[in-house]
C-alpha cells in the first residue's frame, strides 16, 4: 500500500501520515525511555487504553531499553523473552500489532 493510499484510507493527508510515522519512531526508540523516566520523576504515570476498552488505561508503557531505573507504570525490556509491541495508527486510535 503507497502513503497516499493509506493517507487517503485513514482520512488524513501524506504529510499528517509521515508526522505520524516519525512520532511512532520515536515512541519506540530508547530517546523515549528518558522522556517517560523524566515525566515518572516529575510525578507523571503514562498507561496505554486498549482499542476494545478504551475508557480504560490499563497497559503499562513499554520501555524500549534496558535500564537501572523502572517506574511501576512501565514495562521494563530487559526480558529477552518478552516481544515488545509496535505502535501502529489507525483511523480510530492507536493499536498493537
Amino acid at each position: 500500500m503507497t502513503d497516499e493510499e493509506l493517507a487517503a484510507e485513514l482520512g488524513i493527508t501524506v504529510e499528517e501520515l509521515k508526522a505520524r510515522d516519525e512520532a511512532s519512531h520515536l515512541l519506540n526508540s530508547p530517546d523515549c525511555d528518558e522522556i517517560m523516566l523524566a515525566l515518572d520523576r516529575l510525578g507523571w504515570c503514562v498507561r496505554i487504553k486498549s482499542p476494545e476498552t478504551p475508557e480504560e488505561a490499563t497497559r503499562k508503557w513499554p520501555l524500549n531499553g534496558p535500564t537501572d531505573y523502572c517506574p511501576d507504570w512501565c514495562d521494563p525490556c530487559d526480558v529477552p523473552s518478552k516481544p515488545k509491541p509496535t505502535l501502529v495508527w489507525s483511523s480510530d486510535a492507536t493499536k498493537e500489532e
